[in-house]
């Protein structure tokens, strides 16, 4: 099976999400129907369950529950996306297919991290699990709201300006407004009259903005806790847009603390060469952004594989008739 540019193809990039991207039932099909998915999932929540806590996959995939009903619950949304986007990676190795570069946004850089070979599975694991608890015991409520227009809009709004701040940059037209709990409706109201096209994600922290700073001192407490290995896989990071040099509890706390620039990492990419992409985030969000990327040349290929419109299995059968077949 083709795995990798070793055997000629285009440089395969994993491409992991962060928060905002998960959803109840995330996955279900390929927790149903794909064994090497279901395996590495089962193989987390028994570790979840050893540490002591409740099954996760139990609460992913409990039937009473709406696929359309916010998680976002960080304790259990945290190690979920991890569980979920670290499987779905697996699952792509025991095809034979083999990242060449992995590049991480926000939390989604702990499960890339994992990937290649930063932290084992269990460090991270309880990294993503103790990040998610201690976030949510410090209490700090908000949101994240993604805006279809350009950035620089929020810094010509006097509203905007004063009462959010830029999170992610996704897109020339595309990012995110880091909101605390009590702008929410005026931000929100502002972008109203002003006509935007606006989606508040599920996600109950404003992240990416000074609103976290007061828990940088705890944090790296936390993240001193890990040894950190350099990665065996290029990992680029989408807090700096560059490949990681150097990964260690400083700079995890810049991941978390500093705007994601997803628009600027996949620019560079871009203007380096082509690739093939694999998004292996929960929603299928980031092949969308990179093929709207302004530096996208059409060269490169994008797969999708899971997706909030039940496609997941025929994504899955794509890509893998794809690279074999190449």
């Amino acid at each position: 099976m083709l795995a990798s540019s070793s055997n000629g193809s285009l440089p395969i990039v994993f491409m992991f999400s962060g928060q905002g991207s998960q959803s109840y039932h995330m996955a279900k099909d390929m927790m149903q129907d794909i064994p090497e998915f279901q395996e590495t999932m089962q193989q987390i929540d028994a570790l979840i369950q050893a540490s002591g806590r409740p099954s996760l996959l139990e609460k992913l995939y409990d039937p009473a529950v709406n696929a359309r009903e916010p998680f976002n619950d960080i304790r259990y949304s945290h190690p979920a996306i991890f569980m979920v986007e670290y499987a779905l990676a697996t699952a792509l190795r025991e095809n034979g297919i083999e990242p060449d570069i992995v590049v991480g946004a926000s939390l989604g850089e702990v499960a890339a991290a994992a990937v290649a070979g930063v932290l084992p599975l269990e460090s991270a694991l309880q990294l993503v699990i103790q990040q998610g608890e201690f976030l949510y015991q410090a209490s700090i409520p908000g949101t994240l709201i993604a805006v279809l227009a350009e950035p620089e809009m929020q810094q010509r709004c006097d509203i905007l300006r004063q009462h959010s701040e830029v999170a992610a940059i996704n897109l020339h037209n595309n990012f995110l407004l880091a909101v605390t709990e009590a702008n929410i409706p005026l931000v929100e109201s502002r972008l109203k009259q002003s006509g935007e096209t606006f989606l508040r994600l599920p996600v109950s922290i404003p992240f990416h903005s000074s609103a976290i700073e007061p828990l940088q001192q705890q944090s790296t407490v936390l993240l001193n806790q890990y040894t950190y290995s350099s990665p065996n896989i290029t990992l680029h990071s989408c807090a700096t847009s560059l490949p990681v040099t150097r990964f260690d509890s400083q700079h995890l706390w810049q991941v978390f603390r500093q705007p994601i620039n997803l628009n600027q990492t996949v620019s560079h990419l871009e203007n380096s060469g082509n690739y093939r992409y694999i998004d292996v985030g929960p929603n299928g969000t980031f092949s969308n952004l990179i093929k709207y990327n302004q530096a996208y040349s059409g060269k490169s290929e994008i797969f999708p594989i899971l997706s909030p419109f039940g496609k997941d299995l025929q994504n899955w059968e794509t890509l893998l008739f794809t690279f074999d077949y190449a």
